[in-house]
């Protein structure tokens, strides 16, 4: 009798599971139909059949956004499109074939780096997945291609190539290796950097202090593999399922629900470590990428990250609702906060008229009584529009002196 309810309770929630799966694809594809997806992981796997009863191992591959790099420990994979369901939008941010995240364009990066820079005028964007494009709707509303737009708009004249750099989950330390290995040889004009985020959560994640230490930390190219590499067993078989490319229907809706509900609002359940050798590795790496621009004669513009925890005025709910899931850790997050802010004043008194400029610009959202955030440190459209502008205006000055002085405006 035991057999037979196990076995009657086994194809009960199998036909359920499967039941509600279907109907999530089809509600999927509807969607689609009619606000038709422009990443073609997305429309292939709609259009092979309902996830259940197809093979999509091979696309689940392709969607991997990362290629190991021995040094960095990863790179964006060229040619991928990263996914960010919303409840406004589904956002599409797509790396071109030259390995960055494109402002528009995607072939333009490969062509206009493929030949000598002749008289085009180069900024490179350092920082992680805010600077990626996470939390902006379409590769045209990151904050490197809103950059690039005031640009043009304020010289009209001048050819500028914006290369986003930005790769998810990096720290000061990746970004300062990139520069050195590659980006150093795209010839930038002006270099812009934001960090503070990503240093403050690896740092307060970590029991111990580790030198150096990012996100990901892959040892070699074999652990990069199994860690990238299609699921196997059965659990995260049925995780895939679920979560390539998009979640379903169903999971998208439960999820929803669940977010209502005043469990989902409680602390997180680890705990943080301050940890103050931060602010060293921090200082480390900014000191010598800003050293370095000087020997070369290019222009930094660093960036203190704005971050959800520190300061806003008219905090929406769903907002409210992010800062209490880490519960104390935005206390340690702070205190590593508080020591960038002194180091980044240290730093723009050290480099004042040498060419890089430190900023702070954590309360650039705290007047702002409408949604910014998507997370900690993610923002929609019109926050990575209002980072831009405040970018821009702060090296402006400079901006304009070095144009005149290369001959590009008069």
């Amino acid at each position: 009798m035991k057999g037979k309810t196990v076995l009657f309770l086994a194809i009960t929630w199998g036909l359920l599971f499967a039941l509600v799966e279907a109907g999530s694809w089809m509600v999927l594809k509807f969607s689609i139909s009619r606000h038709p997806s422009d990443n073609p992981l997305v429309n292939e796997y709609v259009a092979r059949g309902a996830p259940l009863f197809t093979d999509n191992d091979d696309l689940r591959v392709r969607s991997q956004g990362f290629a190991f790099h021995p040094y960095l420990g990863y790179r964006q994979a060229p040619g991928y499109t990263t996914l960010r369901p919303h409840r406004e939008y589904t956002g599409h941010v797509e790396v071109d074939a030259a390995g960055f995240v494109h402002t528009g364009d995607r072939e333009r990066n490969p062509t206009a780096l493929a030949k000598p820079k002749g008289q085009s005028y180069r900024v490179v964007f350092l920082g992680g997945s805010t600077m990626f494009g996470l939390g902006a709707s379409s590769n045209q509303t990151t904050i490197p291609a809103d950059f690039e737009r005031l640009l043009r708009q304020t010289w009209p004249g001048v050819d500028f190539l914006v290369l986003n750099a930005g790769a998810q989950g990096y720290v000061s330390t990746q970004e300062r290796i990139a520069y050195e290995l590659y980006l150093d040889a795209v010839d930038p004009d002006l270099v812009v950097a934001m960090d503070g985020v990503n240093d403050a959560m690896v740092a307060g994640d970590l029991a111990t202090w580790k030198p150096h230490f990012n996100a990901v930390n892959i040892l070699d190219e074999a652990a990069f593999v199994r860690l990238h590499q299609p699921s196997v067993n059965f659990a995260d078989t049925m995780r895939d399922l679920v979560q390539f490319p998009e979640p379903l229907a169903s999971l998208a809706l439960l999820r929803r629900i669940l977010s209502h509900l005043p469990a989902a609002a409680g602390p997180h359940d680890l705990t943080a470590t301050y940890h103050p050798e931060a602010v060293t590795q921090l200082r480390d790496n900014l000191d010598a990428l800003a050293r370095q621009l000087g020997s070369e004669r290019r222009l930094g513009l660093f960036v203190l990250q704005p971050y959800l925890g520190y300061a806003k005025g008219g905090v929406t709910d769903e907002e409210r609702a992010i800062i209490a899931g880490y519960g104390d850790r935005i206390d340690v997050y702070n205190r590593h906060f508080a020591d960038f802010t002194a180091l980044y004043d240290d730093l723009g008194r050290q480099f004042a008229g040498q060419g890089s400029q430190f900023v702070d610009m954590r309360s650039l959202f705290a007047t702002a009584d409408r949604f910014i955030y998507h997370s900690l440190a993610h923002y929609n459209d019109g926050g990575d529009d209002v980072l831009a502008q405040a970018m821009l205006d702060r090296i402006k000055p400079a901006l304009t002196a070095d144009l005149k002085a290369k001959g590009l405006v008069q």
